[in-house]
C-alpha cells in the first residue's frame, strides 16, 4: 500500500509538472438515507446524511501525446464514522502510446472489468444513488491492480473491438458472507477484456474474464479465483438499457469449485425531459457452497449465511445543470448477501441473527462534477 501511495504522489507530481495537455478534473456526491432495520450502504436505521465522497482527477500528456501519466485520489467518509475521513488511490500509472491502435500501461492502472469498474467511484455517470452491487469486492473485484498492461483497438468494416490484457497483483479485502470472514489478501492477477463497438449507435457488447490466485493463504494451501463477466448497453441521450452477468468460482483445486458465484442486474433510465431522469433496476446474486470445510477459512458460525441477494430500486434524477444531478430512490432487498456494515477499519460482517430477511431504504444523493 505505501508503494502505491508513493506511485501516486509521483504521478501527481509529474502531471502537475507536465507542460503539455495537463488537465484536473473534480467530481463527488453526498449522500442521505434511512432503512427500516438493516444497514445498507449508507442507509441506517436513523437518517444519515453523513456520507461523502469526493474525487481528485489528474492526467497529463507530453512527448507529443506519445507519453500520459493519469492518477485519481478517492477522499470518502462514511455514514458510519462521522469524525474520520479516508483516502486511497483509486489508480496511478503511466502509459505509453506505441500506435493509435496499441498503448502500454504500468503502475497501478484501472481493473478493465465490465462496463463500469473503471469508473465505479464516479457518482455523476449513475443512473442511481449507488452503482450497482455487482461492483464490490464481494465478487472478488478490485479498483485497480499493480503490473502491466496493453491496451488496443482494431476496427473492422461494421464494427470495432477495444481489447485489454494485463497481468500483475491486487490488494483488497474480499467479503466473503458465505463464510463469516473478510480476508486481507494480496493474488497474483491475470485478466482480458472485449469492448465490441456494433455498428448500431451507442450500443457496446463487452466479455471479460479476471483470474487471481494466492500461492499460500492457510496452512499451506491454494487460492484461486476466476470471474467471468458478460455485458451489454444501449446508450443515447434519451434512453439507457444496461446488463451485465458476473460468473464466479472460488477452489483450492483448480476444475473443483469451493464457491460458485452469480451477479447479475439490468437497469434502464429515460429522460421524457431533458432535466428530469427516471430509472429502475432489478439485482440477483447468489452464492452457492459446495465444499462446506474448506481448509482456507475459519470455521463455519452456526447462523444461517447470507447466500443470496434480490432487490428492486426506482428512483428519479433531476439535472438543474449537466454538472449536478439531485437523485433520489427506494429500494426492496430480499437477502442478506450485501447487507454489511462499514467502519474505520473496513467492512464488518454483521451477525445473521440481528439482520432481517427483508430491507427497505430510501436514498438521496447530490453528485457533481467539473
Amino acid at each position: 500500500m505505501r508503494g502505491l501511495l508513493l506511485l501516486g504522489a509521483v504521478l501527481l507530481s509529474a502531471a502537475a509538472a507536465a507542460e503539455d495537455g495537463v488537465s484536473l478534473h473534480v467530481s463527488g456526491a453526498s449522500y442521505g438515507a434511512i432503512s427500516d432495520g438493516n444497514p445498507f450502504n449508507a442507509a441506517r436505521t436513523e437518517p444519515d446524511v453523513g456520507r461523502l465522497e469526493l474525487l481528485l482527477n489528474t492526467s497529463a500528456r507530453t512527448f507529443d501525446e506519445r507519453v500520459a501519466l493519469e492518477a485519481q485520489l478517492f477522499i470518502f467518509r462514511e455514514a458510519s464514522d462521522l469524525d474520520f475521513f479516508n483516502a486511497q488511490i483509486d489508480y496511478a500509472f503511466g502509459e505509453l502510446r506505441l500506435s493509435d491502435g496499441l498503448r502500454l500501461r504500468a503502475g497501478a492502472p484501472k481493473l478493465p472489468f465490465g462496463l463500469l469498474n473503471e469508473t465505479r467511484n464516479v457518482a455523476i455517470v449513475r443512473l442511481l444513488p449507488d452503482i450497482s452491487g455487482v461492483y464490490s469486492n464481494l465478487g472478488f473485484l478490485t479498483e485497480n491492480y499493480q503490473g502491466i498492461g496493453a491496451v488496443g483497438r482494431v476496427d473492422f468494416d461494421r464494427f470495432g473491438v477495444v481489447w485489454d490484457v494485463y497481468g500483475g497483483w491486487a490488494t483488497s479485502s474480499y467479503v466473503r458472507p458465505w463464510y463469516g470472514v473478510v480476508q486481507d489478501q494480496s493474488p497474483s492477477m491475470a485478466g482480458a477484456r472485449a469492448l465490441f463497438e456494433l455498428p448500431w449507435p451507442g450500443v457496446t457488447v463487452a466479455t471479460s474474464m479476471a483470474l487471481t490466485f494466492d500461492g499460500s493463504v492457510r496452512d499451506g494451501t491454494s487460492l484461486g479465483r476466476v470471474m467471468l463477466g458478460a455485458s451489454g448497453e444501449l446508450r443515447d441521450e434519451i434512453v439507457t438499457l444496461r446488463s451485465e452477468v458476473f460468473l464466479g468460482n472460488e477452489f483450492e483445486q483448480f476444475g473443483r469449485p469451493d464457491v460458485q458465484l452469480i451477479q447479475s442486474y439490468l437497469e434502464a433510465g429515460a429522460r421524457p425531459v431533458p432535466f428530469i431522469e427516471l430509472a429502475v433496476r432489478g439485482e440477483f446474486a447468489g452464492a452457492r457452497v459446495l465444499n462446506p470445510t474448506p481448509t482456507l477459512v475459519v470455521p463455519q458460525p452456526t447462523s444461517p449465511l447470507p447466500t443470496r441477494h434480490v432487490s428492486g430500486e426506482a428512483g428519479v434524477t433531476w439535472w438543474p445543470d449537466p454538472r449536478l444531478a439531485i437523485r433520489t430512490s427506494v429500494q426492496i432487498i430480499e437477502g442478506n448477501m450485501y447487507v454489511n456494515g462499514h467502519g474505520r477499519d473496513g467492512v464488518v460482517l454483521l451477525p445473521q441473527t440481528e439482520l432481517s430477511p427483508v430491507t427497505r431504504l430510501g436514498q438521496i444523493s447530490a453528485a457533481f462534477a467539473f
